[in-house]
């Protein structure tokens, strides 16, 4: 805490500023150890929005403070990103009896690794596809919300009316969420319903996609009336197969990020070129949800 707080020194924080920054990051190191007793939550875009909020506030009217902030909020979400991915894998270690000190050292080559390669993945992706709101480029929606919130904390046009409404509206599904768990046992998560209001569509509709399939899957399973075993084993095959898709389509857009950027074609790999066909996008999209369902719901074993 100390050393960041000293690095917004040299960008133009002022001296006074440097408790208020302290009891900030006192702040959200008890949100780290809320963390560690509930290591399947991780809300990463929260914890960095509000410490971008909290920053901002604090460092309004200081020399370079957009920057700072945005220092601030950087490595507030690397270390909460890198924080529950360490605690899941310590978890998943534990329960597969590995050994704790392999683990570790692993761990830590993995964030070396790590630190080396997302620039350059980042960089080849920028250099394709671009970064920002085009029509052809890469959205970025969690970053195009935390540029909006510096710019109108140190512009001094916060729009306060939109945050409160939006407080009052997660007050409001929380206490929803929690009727209907008691009445109904229906959850309705005020973090899915905030994700869904700022996310692209077309990412809504992915996880739209993907949750009305398990959820089809389950009924299925429940109607097959399988053992507690098989139901388990179908889930376990169902999630590794949602696991290689994900993993497959990072490798998948890293080379066609390639492909374009030293072809200097973004339409290099494209069936009809300029003018690409759709159809066989969606044939693909439904094959792999049927394949994913058929995976995830198995007769007996």
């Amino acid at each position: 805490q100390d050393g960041i707080c000293r690095s917004g020194f040299c960008c133009g924080v002022d001296l006074q500023h440097y408790h208020d920054l302290q009891g900030a990051f006192d702040a959200f190191q008890y949100v780290r150890d809320q963390r560690k007793r509930v290591p399947g939550n991780n809300p990463i875009s929260g914890i960095t929005l509000a410490t971008i909020m909290l920053a901002s506030i604090i460092l309004r009217g200081s020399e370079n403070g957009a920057v700072v902030v945005i220092m601030i909020g950087s490595v507030i979400c690397t270390a909460a990103a890198v924080g529950g991915d360490t605690m899941q894998d310590l978890k998943t270690g534990n329960l597969l009896g590995a050994t704790p000190l392999y683990q570790q050292m692993f761990q830590a080559m993995g964030v070396i690794v790590f630190s080396f390669v997302v620039g350059p993945v980042v960089s080849l992706l920028i250099n394709a596809y671009g970064l920002g709101t085009g029509s052809s480029s890469l959205p970025a929606p969690q970053a195009q919300l935390m540029k909006s919130v510096v710019e109108s904390m140190f512009s001094g046009q916060i729009p306060t009316s939109m945050i409160l409404t939006g407080a009052a509206l997660a007050l409001i599904v929380i206490v929803l969420d929690f009727v209907t768990t008691w009445r109904f046992s229906v959850r309705i998560p005020v973090l899915n319903i905030a994700l869904g209001l700022y996310l692209p569509f077309d990412f809504c509709m992915t996880i739209f996609l993907g949750g009305l399939c398990s959820y089809i899957g389950e009924k299925v399973q429940h109607k097959m009336h399988l053992s507690e075993k098989s139901s388990k084993m179908n889930e376990n095959d169902g999630l590794m197969f949602a696991s290689g898709l994900i993993t497959g389509e990072a490798l998948m857009g890293i080379f066609i990020a390639a492909t374009i950027a030293i072809s200097s074609d973004p339409y290099v790999l494209s069936i009809g070129g300029a003018d690409p066909y759709w159809w066989p996008g969606l044939i693909l999209l439904f094959t792999t949800i049927l394949v994913q369902f058929l995976v995830a719901v198995q007769r007996e074993t």
